[in-house]
């Protein structure tokens, strides 16, 4: 990777991390549709531009658990699952990759 490919790598990952901490403040806030909508705008920018970068499905495997999780919070069972889903997803597809704030990689074999 030459020296403008590193810096376009990098301005992107910093994009798509202010939508995240953007949702995040969002959420301290209390305002779940806005923190979901950033955080969903993180997780879509996430996959546009690093599909097939291993260590960023961690990244979005959270991004996916943040968005379920505020969904669950929410009552909306349907949308939480669908993320919830997502979330496994991305665990599955990288299971060596650790996900220190859910421990329950290891056990997946068990749930599943």
């Amino acid at each position: 990777m030459d020296d403008e490919q590193e810096y376009q790598f990098n301005v992107k990952e910093l994009y798509t991390d202010c939508y995240y901490y953007s949702g995040s403040s969002y959420e301290n806030k209390h305002e779940s549709d806005k923190a979901i909508e950033y955080v969903l705008m993180a997780a879509n920018l996430k996959e546009r531009f690093f599909p097939d970068i291993p260590s960023h499905y961690c990244t979005l495997a959270k991004c996916y658990r943040f968005i379920a999780t505020k969904y669950d919070q929410m009552s909306n069972y349907d949308e939480a699952i669908t993320f919830y889903n997502k979330y496994l997803e991305k665990m599955e597809k990288h299971p060596e990759d650790e996900f220190p704030s859910l421990g329950i990689h290891n056990h997946s074999s068990e749930i599943l």
